[in-house]
């Protein structure tokens, strides 16, 4: 401030009688130019091609011209500053100076200050711009975030819903196949089941039919003896009660009990005789339904059979003697024996599977009736 307010002192006024000079454009010029010296030299070098009248002013210029050796010049195109025909000049006192050179002053600070807040203002206006632009970014930011998180739940929520989906048929496809297989054994059971009451009902039709056929034992002799007391109440027309028919039937074993034996004779005799009458109906039952074949003996039965074969002693006391004899038997006896027991077992098992194909009912038949 202080070099300016030197410069400008330095200046001589000269005010054309046409057209002033305005002091406050070459200040302009100079506060704008970039190197003060160039300036302070273009304005003297102005202010020497105007005419100067005052001697003071003549010495001023020499004494500025010779203390600025080689000054460097500067063109009135660089101050775009074109110089105009100066027809006459008026000084003015030094009060007018002054008071142009505050207002001068006061206008650069005016100038400066209105900059100042031209440039606050921008800085203000970058701030604020930069501050929206931040926001901005950061609700695009959030808003890509969020849309990106909405998207991520999106993709599991249908991800849940394909697997719970998946899982569900999954579910169903099983218990399809469950039912179905229930299904298929429940069928397979009442197939089985009618099959089963088809053969038992057809066995039962073929036993009843066998059964039919086949003789009946005869009775004891006390039963022949029951049977003759029966007819002769049959006879003499006498009823007895069905409640009395117990203590009936024991009178009659007590009676019995009391016959001597030549009374029992002919009861026996009767027994007898329908033993021989069933023996020869079996053998003829049993020609017509021929009995499955017998099972096989034990390597015990065998060496049984061969030790009772000769022997006329009572069977309580030979079986005692048999059984003490086998544990004394040498081992390579008894694996004789047992070889010989493995050979019939084998050979019924032959037997009894040629029986059954042939004879499949009676098979059945005969395993729950004796033979």
């Amino acid at each position: 401030m202080f070099r300016l307010a030197s410069l400008v002192r330095r200046v001589p006024v000269v005010r054309p009688v046409t057209q002033s000079v305005a002091p406050l454009a070459l200040l302009r010029n100079f506060v704008n130019s970039a190197k003060p010296r160039a300036a302070s030299h273009a304005v003297t070098r102005l202010s020497s091609s105007r005419a100067v009248t005052r001697p003071s002013q003549k010495r001023a210029l020499a004494s500025n011209a010779q203390s600025k050796s080689k000054p460097k010049t500067t063109t009135s195109r660089q101050l775009r500053i074109k110089p105009k025909k100066v027809v006459a000049r008026v000084v003015k006192p030094k009060s007018q100076l002054k008071k142009l050179r505050d207002t001068a002053q006061a206008r650069l600070r005016t100038e400066r200050l209105r900059l100042q807040r031209l440039k606050k203002a921008a800085q203000k206006e970058r701030a604020q711009e930069v501050d929206r632009t931040r926001r901005l970014v950061a609700r695009q930011r959030i808003a890509a975030q969020k849309e990106r998180a909405q998207e991520v739940d999106r993709a599991r929520n249908l991800a849940a819903k394909q697997r719970i989906a998946r899982e569900r048929a999954h579910e169903r496809e099983k218990e399809a196949r469950r039912i179905a297989k229930d299904r298929l054994k429940i069928q397979k059971v009442r197939e089985h089941r009618d099959h089963v009451a088809d053969v038992q009902k057809q066995h039962k039709n073929f036993a009843k039919s066998v059964d039919s056929q086949r003789p009946t034992t005869p009775g004891r002799s006390f039963s022949q003896y029951v049977k003759s007391c029966f007819e002769k109440l049959d006879q003499s027309g006498t009823k007895i009660p069905r409640q009395e028919l117990p203590a009936y039937l024991k009178e009659l074993a007590t009676q019995w009990k009391d016959l001597s034996q030549e009374q029992k004779q002919p009861f026996i005799d009767q027994f007898q005789q329908g033993m021989e009458k069933y023996h020869q109906e079996m053998m003829s039952f049993y020609k017509t339904f021929p009995p499955p074949p017998a099972k096989p003996t034990t390597s015990y039965s065998i060496f049984v059979k061969q030790c009772l074969s000769g022997t006329a002693k009572p069977v309580t006391e030979a079986m005692a003697d048999v059984a003490q004899q086998w544990k004394n038997l040498p081992d390579s006896q008894k694996e004789q024996i047992k070889a010989q027991a493995k050979e019939s077992s084998a050979k019924y098992h032959q037997d009894i599977e040629a029986y059954k194909a042939k004879h499949p009912q009676l098979f059945n038949y005969y395993k729950t009736h004796k033979h």
